[in-house]
């Protein structure tokens, strides 16, 4: 199997977003956050803005969250996530073809946060929340 070559699309104290690409393979998209802080508005506005570039191109691509460092985000982080996501639902659907969410243990008011989002936006390709993230890397890996 060829190497994976990643690209850092977004990287700060707090949240890393990548783009791994392997021959044969659909890229991988990962946004993992790195400490257990709150994402500064900035973080956000990258966050989304890298997305948005990422549509944009119309590539097809499987994208993963590793939310085990992650902390309850601010309602306004939530909300600006939620309408970005509306906003970007028709082009989401096309384009990012499954999703793997691994989250931290117990952390129940984050777990619903995260289930808030996905009902709202409701995507139609395959996901999966786990958390175990080595399930999350199975659920990626299947066709």
């Amino acid at each position: 199997m060829a190497a994976a070559r990643t690209r850092v699309l977004y990287e700060s104290s707090a949240v890393s977003v990548t783009l791994e690409s392997t021959p044969g393979d659909t890229p991988h998209l990962r946004l993992t956050a790195l400490q257990k802080v709150a994402l500064a508005p900035a973080d956000v506005e990258r966050v989304l803005a890298v997305s948005s570039e990422l549509l944009d191109s119309k590539s097809r691509f499987k994208s993963s969250w590793d939310l085990r460092n992650a902390v309850v985000p601010k309602p306004s982080v939530a909300w600006a996530c939620i309408k970005w996501a509306l906003a970007n639902r028709k082009r989401l659907d096309a384009s990012n073809e499954r999703m793997s969410i691994c989250m931290p243990p117990g952390q129940h008011a984050l777990t619903a946060v995260v289930k808030l989002v996905l009902s709202t936006c409701a995507p139609t390709n395959p996901y999966f929340c786990s958390e175990s993230c080595e399930e999350c890397e199975a659920f990626m890996r299947l066709e």
